[in-house]
C-alpha cells in the first residue's frame, strides 16, 4: 500500500510505501507519525475536516493506492 499526503497537518509532502507483514513507523516527536496514521483511517472513514489542512494552505490531498484500487481525497477551503 502506498500513501501520499500533501498539506495535511504538519506534513507538507510525504510518500510512504507499506509492505505486506509488519511495518514500523518511527520518528521524532512531532514528525507526523500520528498524522499519517490518522489520514489512513480518515480515508477509510471519509472523515476529514478543514482543520486537517496545513496551516496557511488552502488545499490538502491524500492518495492511497492498495492493490489495484486507488482512493484520492482532496479538501479545499476558501
Amino acid at each position: 500500500m502506498k500513501v501520499k499526503l500533501n498539506n495535511v497537518g504538519i506534513i507538507s509532502n510525504c510518500e510512504v510505501e507499506f509492505v505486506p507483514g509488519v511495518n514500523l513507523v518511527i520518528g521524532n516527536s512531532g514528525s507526523g507519525k500520528s498524522t499519517l496514521m490518522r489520514c489512513i483511517y480518515n480515508v477509510a472513514a471519509n472523515d476529514f475536516a478543514d482543520s486537517d489542512i496545513s496551516f496557511g494552505k488552502n488545499t490538502m490531498s491524500v492518495r492511497v493506492d492498495h492493490n489495484d484500487n486507488t482512493i484520492e481525497y482532496t479538501r479545499s477551503i476558501k
